[in-house]
């Protein structure tokens, strides 16, 4: 039974049928109200996760995915392990970065630092904390 059916009166309250009416209408209106308090919930940022989250960082403008530097693969003298016979010779076409996707913890923690930078005025003694 929705919220509604509290309210009806005692004179109808004793009809099966007009309480079952009142709830086949009200019980839509009940559930999309609950469904739209729980988007806020959904959507904020200190407890939104996944797609949530994603959503919220096109909005503030910063996406999940990065470009994240290739390193340990490559022929190189000063790194030990990536000497001759044991790292690859990066050729003219090879990649010298990848893309990463970062966790839900991580990508909110760059999410609040950039609405952090986007309120900032500029100003030393009005830093955010």
């Amino acid at each position: 039974m929705s919220k509604y059916t509290d309210l009806i009166t005692n004179y109808h309250a004793t009809k099966p049928k007009f309480v079952e009416h009142i709830d086949l209408v009200t019980r839509p209106l009940a559930e999309t109200s609950a469904a739209i308090n729980g988007l806020i919930n959904a959507f904020d940022i200190d407890h939104a996760t996944g797609i949530q989250l994603d959503i919220l960082g096109q909005w503030i403008g910063l996406s999940r995915i990065v470009s994240q530097p290739i390193s340990g693969v490559y022929f190189s003298w000063d790194t030990d392990g990536l000497g001759y016979d044991q790292g690859v010779w990066q050729g003219p076409y090879d990649p010298d970065s990848g893309y990463t996707s970062l966790s839900d913890e991580t990508y909110r923690i760059v999410l609040k630092t950039k609405i952090a930078i986007n309120n900032w005025d500029g100003r030393n003694d009005s830093l955010p904390p």
